[in-house]
């Protein structure tokens, strides 16, 4: 087939703004910002799940201490009582004051116990509320970089699609006078993962660091301009560049 020369080198122009275009959406599609937000919301799923877990632990601490604290309470209030017949010892002789001292030293070991697993729900409850406390806090900053990243990550998208657009709209502006089956062939080459169109320059140099047969170079070169010339190794339309 035939095309115009003129049209011919303007491929190359579409070519060089379709390399612009695919560039910037790479940009944007691998945008650093993307990965490290996705890192940020993982890691903020992760200390939501976190803090649950922690808030579980502080339930169940501070059950504890409540039972704790019961337990002692009571063990208490038998002491209590019993330290007070004794010191009363109305109707006892000493074998029963000596049976009721017995039952009060049992009753502080088991008083002594009692406190120690008061104290140590105490100790659960301040480390389950450390525990928490550091986890929101961390899901505080971990919110805020969201926003932050999440807001220059739209900032910088915005900025490259403004830029494809424009591109966009020089290329629609430098397609629409070509010859429409140029163009198509171009197209078709793109679509199957071509090179398009591809510059040959006097010398037998190409663009790109292609490699032409010497046969084939000097058929382009020998050839009527007008001549749309396929390379059936590159699935790409070859234009002679710098044609005089």
């Amino acid at each position: 087939m035939k095309a115009p020369r003129t049209d011919q080198l303007a491929l190359l122009d579409v070519a060089a703004l379709d390399s612009q275009i695919n560039k910037l959406r790479r940009e944007d599609s691998a945008h650093p910002l993307r990965t490290e937000l996705a890192a940020t919301v993982n890691q903020i799923a992760s200390t939501g799940r976190e803090i649950a877990q922690h808030e579980a632990t502080l339930a169940a601490a501070n059950t504890e201490v409540e039972e704790a604290g019961a337990a002692t309470a009571k063990v208490s209030a038998v002491i209590h009582d019993k330290e007070a017949k004794l010191t009363s010892g109305a109707g006892m002789d000493s074998r029963q004051l000596l049976a009721l001292q017995k039952e009060i030293d049992d009753a502080r070991v088991r008083l002594a116990a009692a406190e120690e697993r008061d104290f140590a729900a105490l100790e659960a409850v301040d480390a389950a509320e450390a525990a928490l406390a550091g986890a929101r806090a961390r899901l505080e900053v971990l919110n805020t970089q969201m926003v932050e990243q999440r807001s220059q990550l739209e900032a910088d998208v915005e900025v490259i699609t403004r830029d494809v657009e424009d591109l966009l709209t020089k290329r629609a502006a430098l397609v629409a006078p070509l010859d429409g089956e140029l163009v198509a062939l171009y197209e078709r080459s793109r679509s199957r993962g071509g090179f398009g169109v591809i510059a040959m320059y006097p010398n037998g140099t190409t663009s790109g660091g292609i490699e032409i047969s010497p046969i084939e170079a000097a058929s382009i070169k020998g050839g009527d301009p007008e001549n749309v010339h396929i390379s059936d190794d590159y699935d790409a339309i070859v234009v002679l560049a710098n044609y005089a």
